[in-house]
């Protein structure tokens, strides 16, 4: 046999067993053969037939490998004191499968698989078929663990029907349901691009949150397309030449929006509301300020901001036979004149005698206009605010006189004349004349 041999932890040498040798080693040798053996008979003594039972409080109750205790194979552990808990290997029929279960004489029991430092725990090697999970999979403490890694990732997350996914106990959710997503909780902000509605039969509902998005944002390819990074919005088209740009098929209405000289009706188009050209525009805003309104192609009604001018050709072209009734004060505002006793009060009747003196104090002029829409060559009839108002304030009306800096100072100044309220005047002067002839006679 090969030497040297250990026995009983004790090792001896070739020569131990030597004629001369052997005198010496053989008591040594007899006790830790006994002692091999007692050890022997004492595991007999717990072997059944059909079982295996161990005992004892060891580290290393079981070892098995080829250098036995150190670095073993498979090491059974039973050093702790009290221990009631352990392992149960259950064989099973051929395809019923193998099990691993924890024994104890407690009630709930966890069971620890770990690798050695960094080591990975590996389940499947071989295995094709699926790992599968009856119960929650958790990490041992909240972000305490990832699923995946940036060098392994799964390759696929199959939820079922009302799934949730709970970011922070609930902070932001996203749910579930047949043929729909909600968001809840918080903002959605992508750095990407993102595709919405692609089919007809789905919709996205954004309820009182907004959407960020460092890409361009994409619905339905032309249905709405916003271009961040100029930023550009189109509706209806997927070429972005403008700010905003709403476009339909040819004879619907739409917004198109250009600056002067790009794109659009004319060279001046702001803001056009209508179809194709300005002749089909319903509305449109120039880049000058103008705003026009149209009438089956021709201009309804014109506003000059710069010029603080107002045209409506059919105010011109529908006439009437009734007395003018509008009045224009000072703030811009057109206002019906009325003459009903409804909206007098304070009533008293004038002194003709008075208003018939007044009559002879007008001073008549004739004059030529300043006004831009007036022809300058044109000589008129008329009297002057201002004298006139010294002659009746009544007749008069006004405007608020500003400071320097354009602020109202409360004080008026003639700025008008009312010439068909003079009548009340010329009624009241005919009247005088018509008593004074009566008196004398005449009349």
């Amino acid at each position: 046999m090969p030497f040297p041999v250990t026995i009983n932890g004790n090792t001896y040498a070739e020569a131990d067993f030597s004629p001369y040798g052997y005198v010496t080693a053989f008591p040594a040798i007899i006790d830790d053969i006994a002692t091999v053996a007692a050890a022997i008979e004492a595991a007999a003594s717990g072997i059944v037939v059909g079982s295996l039972t161990v005992t004892g409080t060891s580290a290393s109750l079981i070892a098995a490998g080829r250098q036995g205790a150190t670095d073993p194979v498979l090491q059974v552990d039973a050093s702790t004191a009290s221990v009631v808990t352990g392992l149960k290997i259950k064989g099973a029929a051929a395809a019923g499968g193998l099990a691993l279960s924890v024994i104890s004489s407690g009630t709930n029991e966890n069971l620890t698989i770990d690798a050695k430092g960094s080591g990975t725990i590996r389940l499947g090697a071989t295995s094709t078929g699926a790992v599968e999970f009856s119960r929650n999979a958790v990490p041992t403490a909240s972000d305490g663990a990832a699923l995946g890694t940036s060098a392994l990732m799964w390759s696929d997350l199959f939820l079922a029907s009302g799934s949730v996914i709970n970011w922070n106990n609930g902070d932001v959710t996203l749910t579930h349901s047949a043929d729909a997503l909600t968001l809840a909780g918080g903002d959605l902000t992508l750095n990407a691009n993102l595709s919405i509605g692609t089919s007809s039969s789905h919709t996205t509902t954004f309820v009182g949150k907004n959407i960020t998005a460092n890409n361009d944002f994409i619905i339905n390819s032309t249905a709405l397309y916003v271009e961040t990074s100029t930023p550009r919005v189109a509706i209806g088209t997927n070429v972005l030449t403008e700010k905003l740009h709403i476009n339909a098929a040819t004879g619907s209405c739409y917004l198109h929006v250009t600056s002067a000289g790009a794109g659009g009706a004319t060279a001046t188009d702001g803001l056009l509301v209508g179809v194709n050209s300005a002749n089909d525009a319903i509305f449109q805003f120039q880049d000058t300020g103008d705003m026009i309104f149209y009438q089956e192609g021709t201009i309804a009604m014109r506003i000059f901001p710069t010029t603080l001018e107002v045209r409506a050709q059919s105010i011109y072209d529908i006439t009437t036979a009734t007395a003018a009734n509008v009045n224009v004060d000072s703030a811009g505002d057109l206002n019906r004149s009325t003459s009903s006793i409804l909206y007098k009060d304070n009533i008293k009747p004038i002194d003709i005698f008075e208003a018939a003196e007044n009559v002879l104090k007008y001073k008549p002029i004739t004059y030529t206009s300043k006004c831009s829409s007036d022809d300058p060559t044109q000589r008129h009839l008329g009297f002057i605010a201002e004298q006139g108002a010294k002659v009746n304030p009544l007749l008069a009306s006004y405007r608020d006189e500003l400071d320097e800096f354009g602020n109202p100072t409360g004080e008026k100044h003639p700025d008008g004349w009312q010439y068909e309220r003079m009548t009340v005047e010329m009624v009241a002067f005919e009247q005088v004349v018509y008593q004074k002839l009566k008196k004398a006679g005449i009349w």
